[in-house]
């Protein structure tokens, strides 16, 4: 699987519309457990970039409103700590994706997973480039943009994990996706109060 710009753009339109073939295809790629890592640590890069345009985007809204008191709204981590945290996000996710998989009675190992995984967070990733950047022109448009890339992130996950892990019923596999969002906030709950950073932001939105 080439990772040059205009590959991943091609996978991300298949990804928008056919989301099941995609993951079928990456599976049967067999992609090598190194390039699915770098591609969830290029996925972190690409949302830590995303979230620095929309805090400057943010900012310069509520500058623009004066009856805002900016004192009151929560600190944000920065561009940088967040690619970090996304990356990181993206591969405690995609390990517990095939552990918890695996006693629901799934058959794929980490390596199917890890690949299948890679590729959702790539592309949410550059669907969130495109909300920041629109975001930041026209917020309104922005939203609605935000939304269809909320839509494309969770179709195509449940896809992922049920080609993935070859599961036949769709209730497990939802089953899988939830208790593994909930794995990824403990752990990163735990990790972040051991190096002494704030409490993880792990919105859905934010492992794209």
């Amino acid at each position: 699987m080439e990772l040059s710009f205009a590959s991943l753009l091609e996978w991300t339109k298949l990804t928008v519309r056919n989301p099941r073939l995609a993951s079928e295809l990456v599976k049967d790629a067999r992609l090598p457990l190194e390039v699915s890592v770098l591609m969830i640590v290029l996925a972190g890069v690409v949302s830590g970039i995303s979230y620095g345009i929309l805090i400057y985007a943010f900012d310069a809204m509520v500058a623009a409103i004066d009856t805002i008191d900016t004192t009151t709204l929560p600190s944000s981590q920065g561009p940088l700590l967040q690619g970090a945290l996304s990356a990181v996000q993206g591969v405690i996710f995609a390990v517990a994706l095939h552990r918890i998989g695996i006693a629901f009675g799934g058959r794929g190992n980490l390596v199917d997973l890890m690949g299948v995984t890679a590729l959702v967070q790539v592309v949410s990733a550059l669907l969130l480039l495109v909300v920041a950047l629109t975001f930041a022109v026209f917020p309104v448009v922005g939203g609605l943009v935000a939304l269809f890339t909320t839509v494309v992130f969770f179709r195509s996950l449940g896809h992922a994990v049920n080609v993935g892990h070859a599961l036949e019923d769709m209730g497990k596999t939802v089953a899988v996706i939830l208790l593994s969002f909930l794995a990824v906030i403990v752990v990163l709950s735990v990790l972040m109060t051991i190096m002494g950073i704030g409490g993880p932001d792990v919105a859905s939105g934010d492992l794209l």
